[in-house]
């Protein structure tokens, strides 16, 4: 399907609910002007690039009456837009994604010219806790997220080639994209998971990882993160009410272990180098230099004036 324009509301709502599911449209004035292209990958899976003028659509309750099980995953792309789920209003950031069962209402707004583009698939594809978890929480998903950012990546390409593929290979780029998906639900789960702990013990736990990791110069607080399936931006927030940033903490507790190393007499011969990359640190002047910031003299310095203490 090529990109097909109408005029006026009227038309407007009759194309979005035959392409997707049932939905309304109000709020737009009668020079409104939307556009579709749509293309069909197999099993009842599609991708459409959308470009609207500003309009207010809507999925009623009513309308989730109609016994449609397909499931939208839209992806804002540019324009003023935010989505309304359970009376919640949120902004809609480029790359943001967003859930939409056609079994529930919800609200799209467009305040200015938008474009999106929309996954659908049928909810028999999506057979994960993951997706049950998303849909009845948060109402979507941040540009940020690393599995958004793939997502995102993969179905602006496969618009762009999938009238190039033949259909064994659209249809298993579409299974791909469904996939996909389902690895960004997946990803979202278990980040609120990790959330539903509770911040402190989540705070505490990754502490603990971090003095238990800091002489491995391959540790980095996105490893820490990641092990805690949280975002490292709430990583970082989990510190703000120590007065210390996680990078910090780790560069700390690295200091640490290389004053132990060298206050100890039994490994008074080797050399800055070897303690700063035992310590953790991967580069000799970085050490030297987070060293000599954090105690106020040089390695060096202060290995030769706890040895005269003695």
């Amino acid at each position: 399907m090529a990109l097909v324009t109408v005029s006026g509301v009227g038309g407007w709502t009759r194309m979005i609910s035959d392409t997707f599911i049932e939905l309304g449209v109000k709020e737009a004035d009668d020079r409104f002007r939307g556009a579709l292209d749509q293309r069909e990958l197999g099993r009842g899976v599609s991708l459409t690039r959308v470009e609207t003028d500003p309009s207010h659509v809507l999925r009623t309750p009513r309308l989730t009456r109609d016994g449609c099980d397909d499931v939208l995953f839209l992806m804002h792309v540019s324009g003023d837009g935010a989505v309304v789920k359970d009376g919640q209003q949120t902004p809609m950031p480029s790359g943001y994604g967003s859930l939409h069962a056609a079994s529930d209402p919800y609200e799209l707004k467009f305040a200015t010219a938008s474009r999106e583009v929309v996954l659908q698939t049928p909810r028999r594809l999506l057979p994960s806790r993951e997706f049950e978890q998303l849909h009845r929480g948060p109402t979507g998903i941040a540009p940020q997220d690393p599995a958004m950012r793939v997502l995102w990546s993969f179905t602006q390409e496969l618009l762009t080639v999938s009238n190039d593929l033949p259909t064994p290979l659209r249809e298993e780029m579409g299974q791909t994209a469904v996939d996909l998906l389902l690895s960004v639900l997946h990803h979202r789960s278990l980040e609120e998971s990790a959330k539903a702990v509770g911040p402190e013990a989540i705070y505490q736990s990754i502490k603990r990882l971090i003095r238990e990791n800091a002489c491995d110069p391959r540790f980095t607080i996105e490893v820490a993160a990641e092990q805690h399936h949280i975002s490292l931006r709430y990583t970082q927030t989990l510190f703000t009410r120590s007065g210390m940033s996680p990078a910090t903490f780790l560069r700390s507790e690295r200091i640490a272990n290389a004053q132990r190393l060298l206050a100890d007499p039994r490994q008074s011969d080797i050399p800055v180098e070897s303690v700063a990359y035992r310590s953790g640190f991967v580069d000799v002047n970085t050490f030297i230099r987070a060293f000599k910031r954090a105690v106020g003299v040089t390695p060096g310095v202060w290995r030769a004036n706890v040895h005269e203490l003695r």
